[in-house]
């Protein structure tokens, strides 16, 4: 089974780890100070940062 992972990156730099939903791949931008909420409730990235889907590599089982 195939699993994928969302990562915040900068200009196709990674700035934090693989996570298995949006939701936590957004909290790390903000974290980041590079995504923010606005007084509506959308979230926003800056210039330049996007949340990228990569296919999270597993280990074969022993």
């Amino acid at each position: 089974m195939m699993r994928r992972g969302c990562q915040v990156v900068l200009f196709n730099e990674p700035q934090g780890p693989l996570r298995d939903n949006i939701d936590e791949a957004q909290q790390d931008a903000i974290r980041l100070k590079l995504g923010r909420y606005d007084e509506d409730g959308c979230f926003y990235l800056d210039a330049g940062v996007d949340l990228v889907w990569n296919v999270i590599q597993a280990q074969a089982a022993a």
